[in-house]
């Protein structure tokens, strides 16, 4: 039908009620000074220490290593931004970490088919979202200060395709 929008929404909620403070962010792709709290399918998050923060410096989204917490390796989380000991509230790839490796390897991105992916250094596939759309093209990835993950397509004015967690 011309003229009418689809909307539709992929959540995954995380339960927070502490806050941190930003000092820092180091991006690991392009603008390394700046801070960051989304990805496109041109900007993805690497494996070498850069995160996204929420625009409220409440919530750090990255890459970490399990310190004996799950199995051994890598993993994508969300966690409370600069609070130590640091309190991870949401795994993505729990049940399929990435290979420890040096130097560090796999990204997390929104791939060509419009899904958020964790992708070692081979691309396997560690995490995939579970979205409904064809192609990445206008689509966003933003840390909300509420811990979620929200999937936007820009093509069409922002609507929310999903939230995770």
């Amino acid at each position: 039908m011309e003229g009418k929008m689809i909307r539709r929404k992929f959540v995954v909620h995380v339960s927070a009620t502490l806050h941190g403070s930003l000092t820092n962010n180091n991006r690991g792709q392009n603008d390394k000074k700046k801070i960051h709290d989304t990805i496109t399918p041109e900007d993805w998050l690497r494996n070498d220490g850069g995160t996204l923060v929420s625009v409220g410096k409440t919530f750090e989204l990255g890459f970490f290593n399990s310190d004996g917490r799950f199995n051994n390796g890598k993993y994508i989380g969300i966690w409370y931004y600069l609070l130590k000991p640091q309190k991870v509230v949401w795994v993505a790839n729990r049940d399929s970490p990435l290979p420890l490796s040096d130097p560090p390897s796999g990204v997390f991105a929104i791939k060509d088919d419009g899904k958020l992916k964790l992708l070692d250094e081979n691309g396997k596939v560690h995490w995939s979202s579970n979205t409904e759309t064809s192609l990445s093209t206008g689509m966003v990835m933003k840390l909300m200060d509420s811990g979620n993950l929200v999937l936007s397509d820009n093509r069409s004015r922002g609507d929310s395709l999903g939230e995770l967690p």
